[in-house]
């Protein structure tokens, strides 16, 4: 019987929470025996609004006083999940490194 791996280590996803909120991470570590997963520099996404009164998504850290840590989540936590699109994925990695990649 082939058995698939939930989350891969070193992809991005993102999680919609039990608690509404919706995070983007990189997979440091998926452990199905405890059921958890251990995200990297996790990034909540917000709606804001610029001076002209218009709406867009941001990502900003999800712990503010430690937005570089890897937390852990249960995954009973965790209403769903998707591997992130190119364009999520590439935003992310701007916010968590010093990449700036070409438009």
């Amino acid at each position: 019987m082939l058995v698939k791996e939930r989350f891969k280590e070193g992809e991005t996803y993102i999680f919609k929470l039990v608690s509404g909120e919706e995070i983007v991470g990189k997979i440091k570590e998926y452990d199905a025996q405890r059921q958890t997963v251990d995200i990297r520099h996790p990034l909540e996404v917000n709606i804001v609004t610029d001076r002209n009164g218009q709406k867009a998504k941001a990502l900003l850290p999800w712990l503010m006083l430690s937005p570089d840590g890897t937390p852990t989540l249960e995954l009973v936590n965790i209403l769903g999940s998707l591997k992130a699109p190119k364009e999520v994925e590439d935003a992310y990695l701007e916010h968590t490194t010093s990449i700036v990649l070409a438009k």
